[in-house]
């Protein structure tokens, strides 16, 4: 399970560093920055579960 949760929060961190390089380019005020906006969001809700659940080395429902 550490493994699927350490690829996540790698996806995360890319998608993170992708919208980062989109935040230069759009203006603010359209709907793209709405969108990036709310994406942001997401990732970060993402990247804080994922990044607790490793804190706490979560095994799910497997007990091994």
């Amino acid at each position: 399970m550490r493994e699927f949760f350490r690829i996540i929060f790698g996806v995360n961190m890319v998608l993170l560093a992708l919208l980062a390089i989109s935040f230069t380019v759009i203006e603010p005020g359209s709907g793209a920055y709405v969108v990036a906006v709310l994406s942001l969001g997401i990732i970060a809700v993402t990247l804080a579960i994922v990044s607790a659940l490793l804190y706490v080395d979560w095994r799910g429902l497997n007990p091994r």
